[in-house]
């Protein structure tokens, strides 16, 4: 797992670009309560979700994890299992399942989302009961297309924008495994909702809500007001993360100390920052010789999740998160991106073909 950190960069009007739509069934943003209070659904226990979810309920948040039956025996038996170079822990957090979900009678204030882009419409299906009136959503999926569906679907006021910056696995015994110390969120809220009822004292009350329930040991919490130039960050170093690790079939290391390794690697972050800049949100100089000295590392171990995950025979995120840029890129030359692209396309047919 691997996302952007929280360092913001000036983005002026470049929020305005996004057109969230509103449904108009809620009246006005939703009341949170204090951080002992606060009820927190995590869908996922995961690298991701387990990792966040683990600090949380750690701190004495109040903690249900969202896990499918397999998931639920392993963490039951064992504990919630998380290696850190801070420190490890094992713990027993509460469990639900989609179907205890259907007869809960309670709705949770606060439901974080950290599944995979592919598994998103069945995770919207199973939180729905447990959605009120006053729910806020903060998913921390990849790329921005989420966001969107979210938006139209529950009303840009319930919708939060989150971004995780974390390296961590899931080992096949379970256990969530932090390979560096590197564990910021930054969330914040979408463009255009402080204009709703309630306004931005509405909006800066939430922000402060939310600052007392996150700001945890081991979570790095910032809360942005201009989310969107952090998620954009995270989306075009992800997506040359994955253009790399796809084509040349290896690490960043790796492909750096081939021949040509370095213009190759170089050539790739400079397409996915075309992207992001022609849409608005061009990184800053100081990111940038950042992220090239990185794709520079001849002795970098640095893979992406999608990669790691195509080696494995898993399910990929390929339209969420490059399928999307490239439907962002227009006319811009990004052959590297759309090789890629046509590479996890080839691998998705292949797998299809195969549990067809």
């Amino acid at each position: 797992v691997e996302g952007s950190s929280g360092v913001e960069g000036s983005s002026g009007d470049r929020e305005g670009r996004h057109h969230w739509s509103v449904t108009a069934c809620i009246p006005s943003r939703p009341a949170l309560h204090s951080a002992s209070a606060m009820r927190i659904l995590v869908v996922g226990a995961g690298a991701t979700g387990g990792y966040y979810g683990g600090r949380l309920h750690g701190a004495g948040r109040d903690v249900t994890f969202l896990v499918r039956a397999r998931r639920a025996a392993q963490i039951e038996a064992e504990g919630l299992r998380i290696l850190s170079p801070e420190g490890d822990a094992t713990l027993h957090p509460r469990l639900i399942s989609a179907e205890e979900l259907k007869a809960a009678r309670e709705t949770f204030d606060l439901i974080v989302l950290t599944v995979k882009a592919y598994s998103l419409e069945d995770a919207l299906h199973d939180i729905d009961p447990v959605i009120g009136p006053r729910t806020l959503l903060l998913p921390v999926l990849n790329g921005l297309k989420h966001l969107e569906y979210l938006a139209e679907r529950y009303g840009t006021d319930r919708v939060l924008a989150g971004t995780v910056r974390i390296l961590a696995d899931l080992t096949p015994e379970g256990m969530i495994e932090l390979l560096a110390p590197l564990t910021e969120l930054t969330i914040g809220f979408l463009p255009g909702s402080s204009d709703l009822p309630g306004g931005s004292d509405a909006r800066h009350a939430s922000e402060a809500e939310l600052r007392e329930v996150l700001n945890v040991p081991g979570i790095r919490l910032s809360v942005s007001g201009n989310i969107l130039t952090a998620m954009w960050r995270k989306w075009w170093l992800l997506a040359s993360l994955n253009v790399v690790c796809i084509l040349s079939g290896g690490t960043i290391g790796e492909a750096v100390s081939a021949d040509g390794g370095e213009r190759f690697t170089h050539a790739v972050m400079d397409e996915c920052v075309s992207v992001a800049a022609a849409n608005g949100y061009p990184p800053d100089a100081e990111t940038l010789t950042e992220m090239r000295g990185r794709f520079s590392d001849r002795d970098s171990r640095l893979s992406s999740s999608m990669f790691r995950d195509l080696s494995r025979d898993l399910p990929v995120e390929s339209d969420h998160i490059l399928g999307d840029l490239l439907a962002r890129a227009g006319d811009l030359p990004v052959p590297l991106m759309r090789a890629a692209y046509v590479r996890l396309k080839v691998y998705e047919a292949g797998r299809n073909s195969s549990e067809g």
